[in-house]
């Protein structure tokens, strides 16, 4: 067999075997669904452990920090309330400062508890596929090349 043929096969045998280490890989972290981080925010969204999520499970995490910023519990949360949390937590108020950004559609600085109730509605509309009430892990968004959170610095827009 000739040098050429025996690196040819090399090669292929290689390409292989990283292609099937890679499929063994995604599986066990989830496939193209979130990962293992996505999976594991699914288990703890699904609180009968029903391996699918309805509105309110859906919701509640989100649901349960904005009660938590409202410090005043007038159904609120305003920037002023945010900048007030003292937390040891790193990134803790830029977070929770996400929270206004991404639901303050008027841009005045607060967001109401129903217009993240709305936005969230939404967002699960969508991600039930089949409009069955439920999502399932199986109708979670795929996460393929530069898709999701983890975006390179020409990506991030006027954060980097």
């Amino acid at each position: 067999m000739s040098a050429f043929k025996k690196t040819t096969i090399a090669l292929l045998s290689v390409a292989v075997i990283a292609g099937s280490v890679t499929a063994s890989f995604a599986e066990k972290r989830g496939g193209d669904r979130g990962g293992e981080r996505g999976a594991m925010r699914f288990e703890q969204m699904d609180a009968n452990s029903d391996g699918k999520l309805d509105l309110a499970e859906f919701n509640a995490p989100l649901i349960e920090k904005f009660d938590e910023l409202d410090t005043d519990k007038n159904g609120i949360v305003t920037k002023a309330e945010i900048e007030a949390l003292k937390t040891e937590k790193k990134g803790e108020k830029r977070r929770a400062m996400g929270i206004i950004k991404r639901f303050d559609l008027d841009g005045n600085e607060e967001v109401t508890r129903q217009e993240v109730e709305n936005r969230q509605q939404k967002v699960f509309a969508l991600m039930d596929k089949n409009d069955d009430g439920f999502a399932t892990m199986e109708e979670m968004p795929k996460h393929g090349k530069n898709k999701g959170h983890h975006k390179g610095k020409k990506d991030r827009g006027d954060r980097g």
